[in-house]
C-alpha cells in the first residue's frame, strides 16, 4: 500500500497479525507435507479508517471458496441473533430495578471459533503482505476461525455459550442470546449479545464482577455504559430515551427534503394509492425511495414510532410507486427532522428490588383499528401495543 498513510496501514496489518499469532490461530505447514487433494483457501483485506482516527485491517477470508460438506454444514452454519422484544423488556427491568447497563466488546471475536472435527482441516495461502515471512511453499492450517469463513459466526456464538456457562449463567430458553444469572446476595443479572458485543444488566457490583470474569476468558475492551444501540443514542435520566441523530443527518445529506419545516409525518385522511403504468417512476428512482421508506422503517422501530402509520403506508408501495409516494416520504424525514429531540421514551412506574422472585409483572395490552380505511380494498389497518410493568 502506498500513499501518505502507507505507515499507519503498515501498522494496522501488523496489529491483526499479532492478534492471529496471540490467539493462536493458524500454524504454518509445508506444502509437500499435505495430502494431494488438500484444498487452499484464499484471503484479501478490509481496510477501514475509524470515526475516531485508528486505522483498521481486517483479514476476510474467502468463504465463498469452502466446499459445503468438506469445509460446513449448510444448515448448521448461521449464528443465532438477539431478539429484539429482548433487549426493550430488560431495558424496563433495568429501570424498575435501578441496574447498571455495561457493554464489553470482545475484540477479534470471530478468531475465537473453534472448527467442528468432523469436517476436514482448512487451510490459508499466506495473505498478501505476509508471503516473505512464511515462503511460497508454505500454507497455513487454521486452528481458529478467522473472518469470512462461513461457519465462523455460529463457531463464536458456540465459544460464546461456553464462557457464560463457564460463569454461572444460564442460557435463556426465549432468547438464545441471553444469559441469566441469579444470586441471593446481587439477584438478578442478565447477559445480551449481538455478534461481538456484550451488555451486562444488573447491580453495580455484579457486574463489575461479572466483567472481570469475562475479560479472563476474552480479550475484551470495557467500552462503558450502555449509551448506543442498533445505530441510536441512548441517554439515561429517569428512563431511557433512544434518538437517532446519525439517521436524521442521513435524511439530509441525501435525500431532497422540502426546505418547510413539516409539523405532521402526513396529511390527515390522505392515503396513498396504487401507482399506474404512466406515472411508475424510473428503476433509479425506484431504488432511491426503497432505501429512503429502509431507512425510516428503522427509525420507526427504535426511536419514532409516531411516524409509524405514515411509514407503514409507504411501504405498502415497494414495487411500484409514483412521485406522491416520494413527496411522502420527503414529508415524513423532514418532519423527523424538525424534531430531533424526539425519541423512543421508556419509563416505567413501578419498582423493583431485582430480588424478589414474586414480584408480579403486569401486562397491559392496547389495541385499534380503522375499520375499512382503505378506499380502493376496504381493508383495515390494525395497531397494538403492549406495556411492561
Amino acid at each position: 500500500m502506498e500513499g501518505e498513510e502507507k505507515e499507519h496501514w503498515d501498522d494496522a496489518v501488523a496489529e491483526e497479525r499479532r492478534k492471529m499469532e496471540e490467539y493462536k490461530v493458524w500454524t504454518p505447514k509445508f506444502i509437500r507435507d499435505l495430502p494431494p487433494d488438500a484444498k487452499f483457501i484464499t484471503s484479501t483485506w478490509a481496510m477501514k479508517k475509524k470515526a475516531n482516527g485508528t486505522y483498521r485491517a481486517r483479514l476476510n477470508a474467502r468463504g465463498y471458496e469452502q466446499v459445503e460438506g468438506l469445509h460446513y454444514d449448510a444448515a448448521n452454519i448461521a449464528a443465532p441473533v438477539r431478539n429484539e422484544m429482548s433487549i426493550r423488556i430488560v431495558m424496563v427491568l433495568a429501570l424498575m430495578a435501578a441496574w447498571t447497563a455495561q457493554i464489553i466488546d470482545v475484540k477479534g471475536a470471530f478468531l475465537h471459533g473453534e472448527f467442528d472435527e468432523n469436517f476436514e482441516k482448512e487451510y490459508l495461502r499466506p495473505p498478501k503482505g505476509f508471503q516473505h515471512i512464511y515462503g511460497a511453499d508454505v500454507v497455513l492450517l487454521l486452528l481458529k476461525t478467522i473472518y469470512g469463513l462461513k461457519n465462523a459466526a455460529k463457531a463464536f456464538w458456540r465459544e460464546l455459550l461456553r464462557a457464560f456457562s463457564a460463569m454461572g449463567c444460564k442460557r435463556s430458553d426465549a432468547d438464545p442470546c441471553m444469559y441469566l444469572k441469579w444470586t441471593e446476595a446481587a439477584g438478578l443479572l442478565i447477559w445480551l449479545s449481538w455478534i461481538d458485543d456484550c451488555v451486562c444488566f444488573g447491580k453495580e457490583d455484579a457486574v463489575e464482577e461479572s466483567k472481570s470474569e469475562m475479560k479472563n476468558l476474552f480479550d475484551c475492551e470495557d467500552v462503558g455504559d450502555f449509551d448506543e444501540y442498533a445505530g441510536c443514542k441512548i441517554s439515561r435520566d429517569d428512563g431511557f430515551t433512544f434518538t437517532q441523530p446519525v439517521m436524521l443527518q442521513s435524511f439530509k445529506d441525501e435525500f431532497d427534503l422540502p426546505e418547510r419545516e413539516q409539523k405532521v409525518p402526513a396529511l390527515a385522511g390522505v392515503t396513498l394509492t396504487k401507482a399506474t403504468d404512466e406515472n411508475e417512476l424510473s428503476p433509479a428512482e425506484t431504488t432511491y425511495f426503497r432505501k429512503g421508506v429502509g431507512k425510516l422503517l428503522h427509525m420507526t422501530r427504535w426511536s419514532r414510532p409516531e411516524v409509524g402509520n405514515s411509514v407503514r403506508d409507504m411501504a405498502r408501495h415497494m414495487s411500484k410507486m409514483a412521485q406522491e409516494h416520494v413527496d411522502a416520504m420527503h414529508r415524513c424525514m423532514a418532519n423527523c427532522v424538525a424534531f430531533p429531540e424526539r425519541g423512543w421514551h421508556l419509563k416505567p412506574e413501578r419498582k423493583w428490588d431485582g430480588k424478589d422472585k414474586d414480584f408480579e409483572f403486569v401486562l397491559n395490552g392496547r389495541s385499534d383499528s380503522d375499520y375499512a380505511g382503505c378506499k380502493a380494498t376496504r381493508r383495515s389497518v390494525s395497531g397494538w401495543a403492549v406495556y411492561l410493568e
